[in-house]
């Protein structure tokens, strides 16, 4: 049975999950498990990937990647299964699995950084894209390259997928603030080409992603600065866009309803923004640092959000007292080292 929720009760940061273990090693991403019952971090300075559990903020899992690093990780789906990139010595990807603690497969054919990596939601296909170089299509099952999107030299692309799995939308922006193209693809005909595209314009500041809203009738474009912008996921058309301050933000999520966006904020801590509202964005915390990560889980009804090399756990109020005492369950923390 899925529990009930109050959606209008607003959500306070009530943990601070804990930091990496080297000086400096800011957290790179965040990515949740299809049950919404472990959080997956990565730091790329600290080479080295974190398990989390959802339910009481305890490290789960310490996995050291020190011989070819990480960047970008998610969770294959189930929580033991992970995908993530590399930062040294080659660009290839990786799936590792932690129940045999041991690497799969290696997918090749990235020639530089990878810096945007999406799993489908629904099957074993992922998404991968390095700026100045190309955009791939994968099955987890194998490791050969089951597409190449076009990309033309001085192009960066990021990806994301409509949550039912059919469809999957690239982003195109020629250097870090040109022109800026939109393409939508049937993910069963990809190789026909997109079947929408887009011009956004060549104002647009420099993308960071970009994600389908949980209804699928929107689109989120999300940028550097407090400057997010909103399509109509069925002609392109502008919604809207957040007005944040300007200050660097990187990274924005949609609210379940569809009908909300978090963001990251340069003013310190996260901002909401009501789609009908845009330019009202109500700063929820100030008091937590530079925000540079942000996901929803809709499974718990929570959000985590990264600031540094730290991760801030919100809740409802109404669980903050539930989870004052939640980080002090890290006893049984599995460690991996993953360089050999």
């Amino acid at each position: 049975m899925t529990p009930s929720h109050n959606h209008s009760q607003p959500l306070v940061p009530v943990l601070l999950l804990g930091a990496v273990d080297a000086a400096n090693a800011d957290i790179t991403s965040l990515s949740f498990d299809d049950d919404g019952e472990y959080l997956l971090t990565a730091s790329e300075k600290g080479r080295e990937l974190r398990v989390w559990s959802c339910e009481d903020g305890a490290v789960k899992r310490k996995i050291y990647v020190k011989k070819n690093g990480v960047g970008v990780a998610r969770f294959a789906h189930r929580h033991t299964g992970i995908v993530h990139t590399a930062t040294i010595n080659d660009d290839h990807i990786r799936y590792l699995s932690t129940h045999d603690n041991k690497y799969i497969r290696s997918f090749q054919g990235h020639l530089k950084k990878v810096t945007c990596l999406e799993v489908s939601p629904v099957n074993d296909q992922f998404l991968s894209s390095a700026p100045g170089d190309s955009a791939r299509l994968w099955d987890l099952r194998t490791p050969n390259c089951q597409g190449l999107l076009d990309v033309k030299a001085g192009q960066t692309p990021y990806f994301g997928w409509d949550p039912s799995g059919l469809v999957f939308g690239m982003a195109l922006q020629f250097g870090e603030s040109g022109p800026t193209d939109l393409r939508l693809y049937d993910a069963r005909n990809y190789q026909k080409g997109p079947f929408s595209t887009w011009y956004l314009g060549d104002d647009l500041p420099p993308i960071r992603g970009l994600a389908f809203s949980p209804d699928s009738r929107k689109i989120l474009i999300h940028t550097v600065v407090e400057s997010h912008l909103i399509l109509d996921a069925y002609n392109g058309n502008r919604l809207g866009k957040t007005q944040g301050p300007g200050r660097m933000s990187f990274q924005a999520c949609w609210h379940p309803s569809s009908e909300q966006v978090f963001a990251g904020s340069g003013r310190g801590g996260v901002s909401i923004y009501d789609i009908r509202g845009l330019h009202t964005g109500r700063l929820m915390s100030k008091a937590i640092g530079v925000t540079s990560g942000i996901a929803f889980n809709p499974k718990k009804w929570m959000m985590v959000s990264s600031h540094g090399h730290e991760v801030v756990l919100w809740r409802k109020e109404e669980e903050k007292d539930d989870a004052s005492d939640a980080n002090k369950a890290s006893s049984g923390i599995q460690d991996m080292d993953m360089s050999v």
